[in-house]
């Protein structure tokens, strides 16, 4: 794992099911990173995905998804409703989406 967005999500992603940090790791590469001024690595990708995914499909406060979305890292808009059409979000989104729902 590259970036600290993944590190800060991978184990609750996994206690719902291991195939979500899988599609993640593989957008958690060089081209979707920024890096902070204090050398740290976020994938803004990752975090905007994962943030949505908790949103529309967490069970409960207690589930792993909602404990993904918390510590995504993401703070949207106050009118966000979802990643933008087509954006490299929008498309883990929709991966991620569909390992939730089973397909």
């Amino acid at each position: 794992m590259r970036s600290n967005t993944l590190r800060a999500v991978a184990r609750h992603l996994a206690d719902e099911n291991p195939a979500l940090v899988r599609a993640c790791l593989e957008w958690d590469t060089e081209e979707f990173e920024y890096v902070t001024e204090d050398g740290e690595r976020l994938n803004p990708t990752v975090a905007e995905a994962v943030y949505w995914l908790g949103v529309n499909w967490h069970s409960g406060a207690a589930s792993p998804l909602y404990a993904a979305q918390c510590r995504s890292g993401w703070d949207p808009g106050p009118v966000s409703r979802g990643p933008e059409d087509g954006d490299s979000a929008e498309v883990l989104y929709a991966e991620l989406k569909a390992i939730v729902r089973g397909g």
